[in-house]
């Protein structure tokens, strides 16, 4: 296991990954990290659907118009999804399960990245809500907030070094 400081540090998004399988290990470790995020009012209003099936990983990377392509090269997708009914900030619940989800994967040494699903879709009006729900039999009052590509990654990027990162964007006290 890598320090938290030194996984945040290294963590960067990849979106290009080798054919090689995720281990019944690591899936296993990936779902641990995803049911131990913490929620409001430990509401749990998350769910997930792990994809490991090609043909649906593929209709994933065309859950929308712009931006999801490279999930098809991904051996696994994670679905992220709020429960509607449990709480009014199931937004907030799953994207910390989903910032959980990429720094284990990170630990593990696999590629990750976030693909955004809510309020996205195709000009002509399909909804990448819509896509999913169908694809995944996802039942009404539940909402995906985004898919996250998961594999061994084949691309390497470097840290980004403190002189890059936008300390400008950081206030002590007051804006």
């Amino acid at each position: 296991m890598n320090s938290l400081s030194q996984l945040i540090a290294e963590r960067r998004s990849c979106r290009k990954f080798t054919a090689e399988p995720i281990s019944a290990d690591a899936l296993m470790q990936l779902k641990r990290a995803a049911l131990s995020s913490p929620t409001s009012k430990n509401c749990r209003s998350w769910e997930f659907v792990f994809v490991q099936d090609k043909a649906k990983i593929e209709a994933l990377s065309k859950s929308k118009e712009h931006g999801a392509a490279f999930v098809a090269g991904a051996p696994l997708a994670i679905v992220v999804l709020g429960n509607t009914a449990k709480t009014d900030i199931w937004v907030e619940d799953a994207s910390i399960a989903a910032s959980f989800l990429l720094l284990q994967a990170a630990d593990l040494g696999l590629g990750a990245t976030w693909v955004q699903l809510r309020g996205r879709g195709y000009a002509d009006g399909r909804t990448a809500q819509g896509i999913i729900k169908e694809l995944l039999n996802v039942p009404d009052g539940v909402e995906a907030l985004a898919v996250i590509a998961v594999g061994h990654p084949d691309e390497t990027h470097r840290p980004y070094s403190d002189d890059r990162l936008p300390w400008a964007q950081v206030h002590d006290e007051k804006f």
